[in-house]
């Protein structure tokens, strides 16, 4: 076959590969301030559970 005019000119080239980069480097930091870095603790209800309301803060202190 033969194309006249601009799509003749035309040439595929191959895609471009994006590089690997570690995920440090994979997003620039936002230049947000950062929220609380408080954890938050669920605690079971159930009275059998390894952690209760009455020694959530004795546990966490032994940490």
């Amino acid at each position: 076959m033969y194309y006249e005019g601009a799509s003749a000119r035309k040439t595929q080239t191959p895609a471009a590969q994006p590089v690997a980069r570690p995920v440090s480097q994979a997003r620039p930091p936002p230049n947000q301030k950062k929220g609380s870095r408080t954890p938050i603790i669920i605690i079971p209800a159930a009275t059998t559970s390894l952690i209760t309301m009455l020694n959530a803060k004795d546990l966490l202190q032994d940490l």
